[in-house]
């Protein structure tokens, strides 16, 4: 079921998710809660290098949001080394953002627990399932559950991304209507 969510009385009607880390970052791209497009960009280096920045201005150009989303994990007083690269990337998102009259709305992690705790989804891959569920596009890059040990897969961003946007875009709607979207609706 696709929606526009209302906000201010402004309709959001595209949204762009982001999920950032060092060397990569996941993103999806949401009309109300239809999937548009989705992937995850890698690059080398640092990620405020000009090949990093020139993959977002890129997505920014061609989708055109009205609304970009990040996940805010609040910060640390001493950010460590790969923090410091995600604060450099959200850096250059925001400036980008700015440059291009788009607002940056951040979702802090907790409200996306809770949104999806709410839809009976506890951990990382059940919420990834839910998503997979929700967005058949995705579900093929639906990443098996991980045990400890083991790194996070690639295409995990995608999944975070979209959970932000879910989060953010049910917000939306239940300020407008009293009832946020369910998963798989």
């Amino acid at each position: 079921m696709a929606y526009a969510a209302k906000e201010q009385g402004v309709i959001v009607r595209k949204v762009i998710a982001f999920e950032i880390r060092p060397r990569r970052f996941g993103f999806v791209v949401l009309e109300g809660l239809e999937l548009v497009d989705w992937g995850v960009r890698g690059y080398g280096g640092k990620l405020a290098t000009v090949g990093s920045i020139k993959k977002i201005e890129s997505l920014l150009d061609f989708h055109q949001p009205h609304r970009i989303v990040v996940m805010d994990r609040g910060g640390r007083i001493a950010p460590t080394e790969p923090e410091k690269a995600v604060l450099q990337g959200m850096t250059a998102l925001r400036s980008e953002a700015s440059r291009r009259d788009i607002k940056v709305s951040r979702v802090p992690t907790n409200r996306i627990r809770g949104y999806f705790a709410k839809q009976g989804c506890g951990t990382k891959h059940e919420i990834a399932s839910a998503i997979a569920r929700s967005f058949e596009p995705l579900a093929w890059k639906l990443p098996p559950k991980r045990k400890p040990w083991q790194r996070e897969p690639y295409h995990a961003l995608m999944f975070d991304a979209a959970a932000t946007a879910m989060t953010f875009l049910s917000e939306r709607k239940s300020s407008v209507t009293s009832k946020a979207p369910q998963l798989g609706e």
